[in-house]
């Protein structure tokens, strides 16, 4: 069966609380935009996966005008109610990334961030953007790198799936998402934006996996998921005794494909105002 794209509808009442980013950052990840759009001669930009505007209600606010697509109703619920005066008011569409409801070479940019990885097709969504693209068009893809502190316990639920007879959890890493857009024949520029240090309480982050905060414990089944927790908590506090101190280099791809190689053909999706 075609895995589908992940909607974020659950997520909406606690995403901005459980995603936050310091303000510091936000200003730094902000300016990397906009200096990227500004470089490019990009005066407006779609972004694919707006949700609750984490990204693209700091641009709003410094008069960006910002398209926003997205597959959940909740979170853009969210994003409007974020809204205030000194927003460049939205454009906000309900579709899937997969099949953009926008005509051929409509924005001088476009703008991911953890996306590519909940999408039934990154291929196809890289198709889409790419199409929606105006010729010389930029796509940015907002990302990060880590210290890889919380790798062992993304390999603990890999391991405690395979034991029960489940696949494990799939994620497109980061660098696997770099070489797909490679592929297509983008090339890249990488900008490094700013670093965070997090230091995190194990208990904390033991509730969020039991509440099922994030998106990778969506695709396992309750039952499951209840079976291995019992298992995950004491190898987790035995595992991560103290402080999680978690550091991370937030990241900027520009991605730009060359003018005269061919390009994707519309694929004619409804559109549809959230």
């Amino acid at each position: 069966m075609p895995r589908e794209s992940v909607s974020f509808d659950r997520a909406a009442s606690v995403y901005d609380a459980t995603r936050a980013m310091p303000p510091e950052a936000v200003a730094a990840v902000t300016s990397a935009i906009l200096d990227a759009l500004a470089r490019n001669g990009a005066g407006r930009l779609l972004e694919v996966g707006i949700g609750t505007g984490r990204i693209s209600l700091p641009l709003m606010a410094r008069g960006l005008p910002v398209t926003g697509v997205d597959i959940s109703a909740a979170m853009v619920t969210r994003l409007r109610q974020h809204l205030t005066p000194e927003h460049h008011p939205p454009e906000l569409i309900f579709g899937d990334a997969t099949l953009l409801p926008f005509r051929d070479n409509a924005f001088p940019a476009a703008l991911t961030v953890h996306v590519l990885h909940l999408v039934s097709s990154p291929a196809d969504a890289l198709a889409e953007i790419r199409r929606a693209l105006a010729p010389g068009g930029v796509y940015l893809n907002k990302q990060h790198r880590d210290n890889g502190v919380l790798a062992p316990s993304g390999a603990w639920w890999d391991n405690a799936l395979r034991k029960r007879g489940h696949a494990p959890i799939r994620r497109l890493r980061f660098e696997a998402q770099r070489e797909l857009i490679r592929g297509t024949g983008a090339a890249l520029e990488l900008v490094d934006i700013c670093q965070v240090v997090n230091r995190n309480d194990p208990e904390e982050i033991l509730d969020k996996t039991r509440r099922r905060i994030h998106s990778w414990s969506w695709q396992i089944a309750d039952d499951v998921f209840e079976d291995c927790l019992v298992e995950y908590e004491p190898w987790f506090r035995q595992h991560y005794p103290g402080e999680i101190v978690e550091e991370l280099t937030h990241e900027l791809e520009i991605w730009r494909w060359p003018a005269a190689a061919p390009r994707p053909q519309a694929k004619t999706p409804s559109r549809t105002k959230t």
